[in-house]
C-alpha cells in the first residue's frame, strides 16, 4: 500500500459507502474521500501521477492511498462538465447558456494547457488521459477539478485536447453548429493559454478520440466513425474555429 496522509480504508474504519456510477464515495474518521476501483497498474498510476500533480501545485484531488485495485483520492464536490455542455433541458439554448459553457470550457482548456506546459519535456508531456467532460468536475465555485488518472501517460498534449473536442461533439445532441461552435472555441482557448502548440493536429487527434469512442458506443459506431472521416480528412474543426 501506497500512503501519503497514512489514511486506511478497512472494514474498520469505513463507516459509509455510497457507489456512484463507479467510484465509491466513503466517510471515516478523516472525513469523506473518493474510492475508485481500477486495475492495480491503473491504480498505482492515477496515484503516482496526482503524487506529481500536487507537488507541482496543478490543481488535482489530493491522493491519500493506494491498495491493489483501489486509489483513494478527497473527496470533490462538482458536477460533471458534460452535464452543463450537454443539459438535458431541450431551451436551455439562451445566450446566458451558451457563455457559461463557454466559460467552463475555458476553464477546462486553461488546466490542461497548465498540466501540458508545466510538465513538457522535449516534443513529450504528461498527458491526462481520459480527458471526456465526463472527466473534468465543475464546482459550486465553476472551477475546474479533473478526476480519472488511470490512463495517464507521457505523449502529445493535442491528444488530451482531442479527447476533448471529442467529447463536445459526440455528447447529445451530436454533431450540432452550436458544439462545433464550442469545440472551436475550446481549441482557440488552449492555444491562447498554452501557447507551446498549434492546431495543426487537432482534426487528426479528435478523429482519433471518435475512432476509440465508437468501440465504446456500439449504438452510435456508424455516425462517429463517418465523423471521424469527415473530420480527418477536412479539417472540420479548424475550419469552423477560422469562420466564426
Amino acid at each position: 500500500m501506497k500512503a501519503v496522509t497514512g489514511l486506511e480504508i478497512s472494514q474498520n474504519n469505513v463507516t459509509t459507502m455510497v457507489n456512484r456510477q463507479g467510484t465509491f464515495f466513503v466517510r471515516t474518521p478523516k472525513g469523506f474521500h473518493m474510492v475508485r476501483f481500477s486495475t492495480p497498474e491503473e491504480a498505482e498510476r492515477e496515484f503516482d501521477t496526482l503524487v506529481k500533480l500536487e507537488e507541482a501545485g496543478v490543481p488535482a484531488p489530493i491522493p491519500s492511498a493506494t491498495m491493489g485495485d483501489l486509489v483513494v483520492v478527497e473527496l470533490v464536490d462538482g458536477v460533471p462538465a458534460v452535464d452543463i455542455i450537454s443539459p438535458r433541458e431541450l431551451d436551455d439554448t439562451t445566450s446566458a447558456a451558451i457563455l457559461f459553457r463557454r466559460e467552463i470550457l475555458e476553464e477546462i482548456a486553461k488546466w490542461l494547457a497548465r498540466l501540458h506546459k508545466t510538465f513538457m519535456r522535449g516534443n513529450e508531456t504528461l498527458v491526462k488521459g481520459r480527458a471526456d467532460l465526463s472527466n473534468f468536475l465543475v464546482t459550486d465555485e465553476s472551477t475546474i477539478m479533473p478526476i480519472d488518472f488511470g490512463g495517464s501517460s507521457h505523449g502529445k498534449g493535442m491528444e488530451d485536447v482531442g479527447e476533448v473536442v471529442a467529447s463536445i461533439l459526440f455528447s447529445e445532441p451530436m454533431f450540432t453548429d452550436l458544439k462545433f461552435g464550442l469545440a472551436s472555441g475550446f481549441v482557440e482557448a488552449y492555444i491562447r493559454h498554452s501557447g507551446i502548440m498549434a492546431p495543426t493536429k487537432v482534426e487528426l487527434y479528435t478523429s482519433r478520440a471518435l475512432r476509440d469512442a465508437s468501440t465504446r458506443m456500439p449504438a452510435k459506431r456508424e455516425v462517429l466513425i463517418e465523423m471521424a472521416d469527415w473530420i480527418q480528412k477536412s479539417g472540420l474543426v479548424e475550419k469552423q474555429m477560422t469562420s466564426d
